[in-house]
């Protein structure tokens, strides 16, 4: 394969096969088929944390890797494997960053894409990221950029690609820092791996400084607009 282009669930964020089951046992009445012989959805091969399940973020990181590692397996010595994330809990970066490198990728690029209505259900009046970080990584025998790992140096990255808080949303500023410091923490050396800890005190730096900035400067100037695909008379306005 050239590419693999996926969207992993969302660590602990939407429980998929128990919305699943509402939709599974009309269907099973219904289609002769062996994909409906269970009672409900089977669950053991989902990767997720789900505490009703027994399910932490070891058998979602688990169960991530060997998803990854096959990805690995039939893609091109040059091809990518691109994906989406995100979540307002840092121990989910991070789990998806060591499923990703334990299966032999690296990560080379990343761009944020608005992702979801304010309005939607599992987001509305909560403290959720609005937005996705597209995860672009390629196998770890090829070249690459090294860069950097000192969070501070990631940050300075972030604020010249994103531009200042007065020019776009903190949620826009996070998630490219996000990216420099698993972009670069994917450059370390892997006899010297990256560690946790590491990545705690770089968000740490984060919100440090943007508590320091004026609450009125968080508000964005830029306009979000729906892309109108295939649609060569659409116009996209300013954003």
């Amino acid at each position: 394969m050239d590419f693999v282009i996926t969207d992993p669930p969302y660590y602990d964020n939407v429980h998929y096969s128990e919305l699943s089951n509402f939709f599974y046992v009309w269907l099973s009445q219904l289609v002769d088929d062996v994909h409906f012989e269970h009672e409900l959805v089977p669950t053991e091969r989902e990767a997720i944390v789900n505490k009703g399940m027994g399910k932490n973020h070891e058998d979602y990181r688990t169960l991530l890797t060997q998803v990854f590692r096959e990805c690995h397996r039939v893609l091109k010595d040059a091809g990518r494997l691109i994906f989406t994330f995100h979540h307002s809990k840092r121990q989910a970066w991070w789990t998806v960053f060591e499923a990703l490198t334990s299966a032999g990728f690296r990560i080379v690029d990343y761009f944020p894409v608005q992702s979801e209505y304010r309005v939607n259900p599992h987001i509305r009046n909560k403290q959720a990221i609005d937005m996705d970080l597209v995860l672009v990584s390629q196998k770890r025998s090829l070249p690459y950029t090294v860069l950097s790992p000192s969070p501070s140096e990631a940050l300075e990255r972030a604020v010249q690609i994103a531009g200042s808080y007065r020019n776009g949303t903190k949620t826009l500023l996070f998630l490219h820092f996000v990216g420099e410091l698993l972009r670069s923490a994917s450059c370390i050396p892997e006899d010297l791996p990256p560690s946790y800890e590491w990545f705690e005190a770089a968000l740490d730096l984060f919100e440090t400084l943007a508590n320091s900035v004026p609450a009125e400067s968080h508000e964005s100037n830029m306009t979000s607009v729906q892309l109108a695909l295939f649609d060569d008379k659409a116009s996209y306005g300013d954003s």
